[in-house]
């Protein structure tokens, strides 16, 4: 049984456990945990967070500064 989970970063939570926001790519549970190790983003990932996405109903994403 693997340790990690396949999850894209979220955000850090705004309460005194310094936790972690993520989802999971397997089934969009939202997960907070304590410690976040980064790696780089394949193909695949990318591809589930737009699958996740067009389930959801989003059309278009912008990002403001």
């Amino acid at each position: 049984m693997p340790r990690g989970v396949e999850c894209i970063y979220l955000n850090a939570t705004k309460d005194l456990q310094e936790r972690h926001e993520r989802m999971n790519l397997q089934t969009g549970e939202l997960i907070n945990r304590p410690v976040v190790k980064a790696a780089p983003m394949p193909n695949w990932a990318i591809r589930r967070v737009e699958e996740l996405a067009i389930a959801q109903g989003m059309k278009s994403l912008k990002f403001f500064n």
